[in-house]
C-alpha cells in the first residue's frame, strides 16, 4: 500500500501490477479492490472494471452503494441482485434484501422468479412481518414456511388448515411444527394433550424425536411426575449424551425424595456448560480457579519471526489497519496453533475482541485459553459505570459478550446499536434521566454511552425482577413478555423458568450470559477461597 501510494505521489502511470499482487494478498481491502476497478477503467480496461464493481456491489458491504453508482442500469440482471441479497441475508440486513428482491421480482421469470419469491418471504419473516410472508410462501406452495408464518402471526385457523395439508402431504417437516402446537399445550398446563402430541411425532418423525421426547419429560416434570420425568431424562440422556437430560434427571430424582449427588458429580467434571453452571449455582459449590488468567505465550519459531515482526512494526507505526487487513490476510492461512494463538491476542490487542473471540472459538475451549474467550474488554469503562448503579460489572461485561462480541458499531437486524445492543427508543427513554444527549442512533455506539445506558437498564430491571435470570430475560424480549411468562408459569425454581422461556432465541440469550458470568466469576474469586455463584438462584 505504502509503494502503491508514493507511485501515485511520483506521477508513475505503472500501477496495476501494484494494484493486482496487493489485492491478491489483502482481499479484504475493499477500498483498494475499489480503487483498482476505477484505475482498470481509466486504462481503458472497461469490462475488467465493470467486473470488479459488480463484485463489489454484490458483496453488499460498505462501498456497495458507491460501487453500483458507478454502474449502469443494464449491467445488473436478476441474478446479481438475487447474490446481493443472498449476501445482505449474511449480514442480518433483511430490510435492504426485501428491496433488492422486489426490484428482482421485476427482472425475472419462471423458476428464477420462485427463488426469488421463496427469498422474499423468508426476509419478510425474519423483520417478523408474517402475515407478508405467509401470502409470499402461499405464492410458492411452500407450505410448511407458509406455516411457519401463520403461527408466528397468532393466525391459528390458517395454521391448522395449513398444517393439515402439510400432514396430509406426509411431508416430514410437520413434525417440528407439531412439537410446537405440543408446546403451547403445556404451556396451557393441558400436560395430557401435550404429551399425546409429543408420542405421536415421537411415533411417526424420526427426525424430530428427540425434541418429542423432551416434550414427554418435560411435561412429566413440569406436572409433577418426577419418577417419570427422572426414567424419561435417562432415556435421552443414554441416547444423545447431553448434559441438559443428565442435569434434569437429576433435578427430577431431587424432587422425588431420591440421591442424585452421583450426577450433579459427573456434570461438575465437564468445562464451559450452562448445566454446569446450574449445577455450581443450586450446590453452592465453590468455584475453581482458571489454570491461567494470562494468554498462552506465543511460540516464537523461525517461520512466524518475519510476520510477526511486520505486524509489531505496524502496530508500533500506530498503523491499525493496515495489521488488521495484515492479520486478517494471515487468520486464513494458520497452519499450528501457536500461529493461531498468535493472530488472536494480536487481535485482542487492537481491541478487535469480536475477531479475537471468533478465532479461539475454532478451539475447543480450554482453562488455558480462557482469556481469549472471555476478556476483560473496555473494563476501564465497564467496572466505574457499574459500580455506579451498583450492579455486578461481570454481569455487564457478559451482558456484552453475548450481545456484540464486544463491537462498538455492532448493529442487529431489529435496529439495536452498540456494544449491549440498545434499541434507540428504549435509549431515549432512558436518557430521559441520564441526560446523556442522546438523540441519534449514531451516539448509541460511543462506548460510555453505550455502557451507561445498558447498566443503567440493567439496575432498572433488577429492581423489578429482583432475579438476575428474570432480568435477562426481560433485556433481550421485554418487561411485558416476562410478566406473562411469570404470571403463567407459576415456577417453583429459577431453572424451571430458564429452561421453560416460549421464546428459544431468549432461552439461549439466557443460558448463554449466565455461563460467560460464570466464567468472568472464576476470575474474580481467585482470591476468595470458597466463593460460590450465588446470584442465578438467590435474590437482587
Amino acid at each position: 500500500m505504502i509503494e502503491i501510494q508514493e507511485k501515485k505521489d511520483a506521477g508513475s502511470g505503472d500501477l496495476l501490477p501494484l494494484y493486482e499482487a496487493y489485492i491478491k494478498d489483502y482481499q479484504d481491502d475493499e477500498e483498494m479492490h475499489f480503487q483498482y476497478a476505477k484505475l482498470l477503467r481509466e486504462t481503458g480496461n472497461t469490462a475488467e472494471a465493470l467486473s470488479v464493481f459488480k463484485k463489489i456491489y454484490v458483496n453488499a458491504d460498505e462501498l456497495s452503494h458507491r460501487a453500483l453508482a458507478e454502474l449502469k442500469p443494464g449491467d445488473i440482471q436478476a441474478k446479481d441482485i438475487i447474490a446481493r441479497a443472498s449476501n445482505l441475508f449474511k449480514g442480518y440486513n433483511f430490510p435492504e434484501a426485501e428491496q433488492d428482491l422486489r426490484l428482482a421480482l421485476e427482472k425475472a421469470d419462471g423458476a428464477v422468479r420462485t427463488e426469488i419469491l421463496r427469498n422474499l418471504g423468508h426476509s419478510l419473516f425474519r423483520q417478523k412481518k408474517y402475515r407478508e410472508a405467509a401470502e409470499v410462501f402461499g405464492r410458492v406452495d411452500d407450505l410448511y414456511s407458509q406455516a411457519r408464518s401463520l403461527y408466528r402471526a397468532g393466525d391459528k385457523g390458517a395454521f391448522d388448515a395449513v398444517l393439515s395439508e402439510l400432514i396430509a402431504r406426509e411431508d416430514n417437516r410437520a413434525g417440528y411444527l407439531l412439537n410446537a402446537v405440543a408446546a403451547d399445550k403445556r404451556r396451557e398446563k393441558d400436560f395430557e394433550g401435550a404429551i399425546k402430541i409429543y408420542r405421536d411425532v415421537l411415533k411417526n418423525y424420526p427426525s424430530d424425536a428427540e425434541d418429542a421426547l423432551w416434550g414427554i419429560g418435560w411435561s412429566q416434570y413440569l406436572s409433577g411426575d418426577y419418577a417419570k420425568s427422572a426414567v424419561t431424562f435417562s432415556r435421552l440422556y443414554g441416547k444423545y449424551d447431553d448434559l441438559k437430560y443428565l442435569y434434569w434427571q437429576a433435578r427430577s430424582l431431587e424432587c422425588d425424595g431420591k440421591k442424585a449427588a452421583e450426577l450433579y458429580n459427573k456434570l461438575m467434571l465437564t468445562d464451559n456448560n450452562f448445566y454446569v453452571v446450574l449445577t455450581y449455582a443450586l450446590n453452592k459449590k465453590p468455584l475453581s480457579r482458571p489454570v491461567s488468567l494470562n494468554p498462552p505465550l506465543v511460540d516464537s519459531s523461525r517461520d512466524r519471526l518475519i510476520k510477526s515482526e511486520r505486524i509489531e512494526a505496524m502496530i508500533s507505526l500506530d498503523m491499525q489497519k493496515e495489521a488488521r487487513i495484515e492479520l486478517s490476510f494471515l487468520s486464513r492461512k494458520i497452519d499450528t496453533p501457536s500461529e493461531l494463538v498468535y493472530i488472536i491476542s494480536k487481535f485482542q490487542e487492537l481491541g478487535e475482541f469480536k475477531r479475537a473471540i471468533t478465532l479461539a472459538s475454532q478451539i475447543p475451549y480450554s482453562e488455558k485459553m480462557h482469556a481469549f474467550w472471555y476478556p476483560l474488554a473496555f473494563w476501564d469503562n465497564v467496572e466505574p459505570i457499574a459500580g455506579r448503579y451498583n450492579i455486578d460489572p461481570l454481569v455487564a461485561l457478559s451482558v456484552m459478550r453475548e450481545e456484540s462480541r464486544f463491537d462498538a458499531n455492532a448493529k442487529s437486524v431489529a435496529g439495536a446499536y452498540g456494544l449491549m445492543q440498545l434499541m434507540p427508543q428504549t435509549a431515549y427513554h432512558l436518557d430521559r434521566s441520564l441526560k446523556l444527549g442522546i438523540n441519534s442512533p449514531s451516539q448509541l455506539t460511543v462506548v460510555g454511552n453505550n455502557i451507561q445506558l445498558g447498566s443503567y437498564y440493567l439496575r432498572s430491571l433488577f429492581n423489578e425482577f429482583h432475579s438476575l435470570p428474570h432480568s435477562l430475560a426481560a433485556y433481550n424480549a421485554g418487561e411485558l413478555a416476562v410478566r406473562k411468562w411469570q404470571e403463567r408459569g407459576n415456577y417453583k425454581s429459577v431453572d424451571e423458568f430458564i429452561e421453560d422461556i416460549p421464546y428459544a432465541e431468549t432461552r439461549n440469550y439466557v443460558k448463554k450470559v449466565l455461563t460467560s458470568y460464570f466464567q468472568y466469576k472464576k476470575l474474580s474469586s481467585v482470591d476468595r477461597e470458597g466463593a460460590v455463584l450465588d446470584i442465578i438462584f438467590g435474590e437482587l
